[in-house]
């Protein structure tokens, strides 16, 4: 960290932000690529993009560089000057990324003292790795030092692609992260659903004129749908590449939440997510147009579903607290079904093909969100945390309609719940 700091701000006395994408994580390669240049526009300075060259944490278990080629076509846009040093400190920080590959870095802690790799060996120049991290705001954190204005990520849109040549026609990315996700990330399991769940809505959409292309790992679940305008791409030898080009040229993106979602806004698209359960950190959304549907939430102790009313009441409202009970067994999740999905595709459609309306319910949920936002990050600094309370969406009226408050339809789908799944668990 003090070896970054030096040098980071070194730089930036000379009109240069510094930018390591992290390459050890899906989302966070897409989120400090885009927030880095955000910051580094707030700033008015010129970029630096540090290269990883190597998976130094091996976490993907894979010898070519993650992402490489997209990020060498935003490295090309840069002026000659941000590309030189694009490369000399990609090839700098190249050795340390070695050190910690082949674990010399555990080995010097020994020799000298706990935390000399942490202090002296940097796995990233200026904004990276970690860049989100309350625990390390410190005199030495180079990020946190420059005391940014949450502000700074609402509508500062970094625009790296020109996509009006590829529009000829509706295009759809689809991207559903199942339980086979784990294999990869077990964190992301409160963020998967069953894609078998998206068929009327893509029926829907096809009988609409939309083309449909499904993008992901090849890890994700075998899915048994026949439409000449569906295209599933999951399965590709350069699945990666194929994600990249889809969401590039599509019209917008149709699935999961959380980091595939995060990658959207890296090619400025709209999106209309299933199967959130967060309504603090809502993947980057700073536009009303983005549609985002949640995951209803059962309370085994209490034996009833949760309105959101009660989510804010008892913070369990970010995707923190809801893995932690989730893996503590207190809670069940349950992903949204083909109605609920369906209604939202249109109600996604309506706000994308037409001017915004106002949605009395929609308001009423955000006031409370608002007064849970602000009480959540009370006395927290980190700017991109703290930028959570300008995040914009919308949510499907009619799944507000049925769970924004406690009402007689929640306690009947409660009572039927627990009386086909939990009866047995508590006699």
């Amino acid at each position: 960290m003090k070896i970054n700091f030096l040098i980071s701000n070194f730089f930036l006395k000379l009109g240069f932000f510094i930018i390591t994408p992290r390459n050890d994580s899906f989302g966070g390669f897409y989120g400090t690529l885009m927030n880095g240049f955000k910051i580094a526009n707030y700033l008015k300075k010129k970029k630096i993009i540090c290269i990883n060259l190597i998976d130094y944490r091996n976490k993907f278990g894979q010898k070519k560089i993650f992402n490489l080629i997209l990020i060498l076509r935003i490295t090309k846009k840069l002026r000659f000057e941000e590309i030189v040093l694009s490369f000399l400190f990609s090839i700098l920080i190249l050795p340390f990324h070695i050190l910690y590959y082949f674990k010399i870095s555990s080995l010097l802690n020994l020799i000298f003292f706990r935390n000399f790799s942490n202090r002296f060996i940097p796995k990233f120049f200026g904004y990276g790795e970690l860049f989100t991290n309350e625990k390390l705001e410190n005199d030495y954190n180079f990020t946190y030092q420059l005391k940014l204005d949450p502000k700074l990520y609402l509508n500062n849109k970094v625009e790296f692609f020109k996509n009006n040549q590829f529009l000829t026609k509706k295009n759809i990315a689809l991207c559903i992260k199942d339980l086979n996700y784990n294999k990869i990330k077990k964190i992301s399991e409160v963020f998967c659903s069953d894609i078998n769940y998206t068929k009327s809505s893509l029926d829907y959409l096809i009988n609409n004129g939309f083309t449909v292309k499904r993008v992901g790992e090849p890890l994700m679940k075998k899915f048994n749908y026949r439409n000449k305008n569906f295209k599933d791409l999951t399965k590709s030898i350069n699945h990666l590449g194929k994600f990249n080009s889809t969401i590039e040229s599509c019209d917008f993106y149709f699935g999961s939440a959380a980091s595939h979602a995060e990658a959207v806004e890296l090619f400025n698209k709209k999106k209309c997510l299933i199967n959130s359960i967060d309504h603090l950190d809502n993947s980057f959304s700073y536009s009303k147009k983005n549609v985002i549907l949640f995951k209803k939430i059962f309370d085994i102790k209490k034996k009833k579903f949760l309105s959101i009313e009660e989510l804010f009441e008892s913070n369990l409202f970010d995707h923190f607290e809801v893995k932690k009970k989730f893996y503590n067994k207190e809670i069940i999740l349950i992903e949204n079904d083909q109605n609920e999905i369906l209604d939202s595709i249109k109600f996604f459609l309506k706000i994308y093909e037409n001017s915004l309306a106002i949605y009395q319910k929609n308001e009423q949920y955000f006031e409370m969100r608002k007064l849970a936002v602000k009480k959540k990050i009370k006395n927290k600094s980190c700017s991109l945390l703290l930028s959570c309370e300008f995040n914009e969406y919308t949510v499907p009226e009619n799944y507000l309609d049925q769970f924004l408050f406690r009402n007689k339809y929640i306690d009947e789908l409660s009572n039927k719940f627990y009386l086909d799944n939990l009866k047995n668990y508590f006699s």
